[in-house]
């Protein structure tokens, strides 16, 4: 079974196009070095473009991820603010004017119980496994507190539910808020310095053989080491004048041997 493709961008491409977002000066190497799947290897890297099944796993697994998203962060709260204020039929332009008390309350709090997973899983995504936040998850927390936010003020004015004083039906409500707030909060700062988790392209494929490396880079032409050094020079002058390299960094990836701009990952673990 086979995935679909990505093509990679080249050296020059990715120098032009990297967001500051996605940015870490670690990477240059491996697109530099994109085109040599065995020095890949032996950093410990892969390129995306090459597929196998567990690609399609990826797939299916941000699929499911997508789904839950949809479920817990969008589907639950909006039935519920929808179901306290109620709403429109825009294609056959009839009005919903909310449920009644007796049904709405109970069901009100049972669905935003049910949600209350959906900040969690997110912050064991985002946090445990290093993830970026995604739009369509900023989308999801924000849809969340408007709900809540708005489905507290319905329940007030509609139902007269004490929500001020945590009447018991509004609890979750609350719950859902102040967890969907914090967790936003903390995904935030953490994801904020962490600092991009991996590169756009490339995925872990092993431990790093760096000896290894350095042997493989070592029996390329010297013209071929000195094209890629060139390259390499060139996409650091690039990324200095769009303003993501500072002059010390730089140098200091400049000073570095090809091949060997991943221990800037290391070097930072270390400082903190």
């Amino acid at each position: 079974m086979t995935g679909k493709q990505t093509k990679v961008p080249n050296l020059r491409e990715w120098a032009d196009t990297v967001s500051a977002r996605a940015f870490d000066p670690a990477w240059i190497d491996l697109y530099t070095l994109q085109q040599y799947d065995p020095v890949l290897s032996a950093l410990g890297w892969r390129s995306t473009f090459r597929t196998s099944a567990r690609t399609e796993d990826r797939l299916r697994t941000m699929d499911r991820h997508v789904a839950a998203i949809f479920f817990f962060l969008f589907l639950l709260p909006v039935i519920a603010v929808t179901g306290t204020l109620g709403g429109s039929d825009l294609a056959t332009h009839t009005e919903f004017a909310g449920l009644d008390a007796g049904v709405g309350v109970p069901l009100v709090a049972i669905v935003f119980t049910l949600s209350l997973p959906g900040p969690l899983l997110e912050l064991r995504r985002c946090v445990l496994h290093r993830g970026r936040v995604t739009y369509i998850e900023i989308a999801g927390f924000c849809v969340t507190l408007f709900a809540s936010a708005a489905t507290l003020a319905g329940m007030s004015s509609n139902w007269d539910v004490d929500v001020l004083r945590l009447a018991l039906p509004s609890v979750p409500v609350w719950a859902s808020l102040v967890l969907t707030a914090t967790t936003l909060g903390a995904i935030t700062v953490a994801t904020s310095r962490q600092g991009p988790a991996a590169p756009d392209h490339f995925r872990r494929s092993g431990d790093p053989d760096l000896v290894r490396a350095r042997e493989l880079l070592a029996r390329l032409a010297p013209g071929e080491r000195d094209h890629l050094a060139q390259a390499r020079g060139r996409a650091i002058s690039t990324l200095r004048d769009r303003g993501l390299l500072t002059l010390e960094q730089a140098v200091q990836l400049s000073d570095l041997a090809l091949g060997e701009s991943m221990s800037l990952l290391d070097t930072r673990r270390k400082a903190s």
